[in-house]
């Protein structure tokens, strides 16, 4: 991400538009633990995260822990971590767009290939597993070696956009 955001947006006129908000990777743990798993989350123990099912009644928006919250230069609110203000998007976001599991061709984050997100599902011996978006649009997860592009986002900030309602036909037009 951040090779290609040196090339395609750094010194440009559109970086000015960016902002330094969050990312969220909320690693919050499965509310049960499945069986033969410790969920202790650290080192080789097995632990389910949140998104661990393919149950979308936990989707949101929040991240409870500071060092899950991904930012350039806040450290206040986030870690500081980023070098550039752009993230991978999350499954939560993928489902609050209309995608689930299912085969998906009508939500408008469908692009017909396989995507990862960035949102953690469980991490097994030597195997860290993460939701990803395959190319019917059905979500699901996948070791992380599963070969995949990425869905990047950036946040605009506030009166950023010129004209446009984000439909295929009127997109958005960012100030510029």
């Amino acid at each position: 991400l951040d090779d290609w955001y040196k090339a395609n947006l750094l010194g440009t006129e559109y970086e000015q538009y960016l902002t330094d908000t969050l990312f969220c990777n909320d690693r919050s743990l499965y509310y049960t633990t499945p069986n033969g798993w410790s969920n202790l989350s650290y080192g080789v123990e097995q632990t389910a995260y949140r998104m661990f099912s393919s149950n979308i009644t936990g989707v949101t928006l929040g991240c409870m822990q500071q060092n899950d919250r991904f930012t350039v230069d806040d450290d206040m609110v986030g870690n500081g971590a980023l070098t550039y203000p752009i993230g991978l998007i999350t499954m939560d976001e993928v489902y609050f767009s209309g995608g689930y599991t299912g085969s998906r061709s009508g939500y408008y984050l469908y692009t017909g290939n396989h995507y990862w997100t960035m949102t953690s599902t469980g991490f097994s011996g030597a195997s860290a597993s993460v939701n990803l978006v395959n190319g019917s649009g059905f979500t699901s997860y996948s070791s992380a070696s599963f070969i995949a592009g990425v869905r990047p986002t950036i946040n605009l900030k506030p009166n950023s956009l010129k004209s446009g309602d984000g439909t295929a036909s009127n997109p958005y037009i960012v100030e510029g």
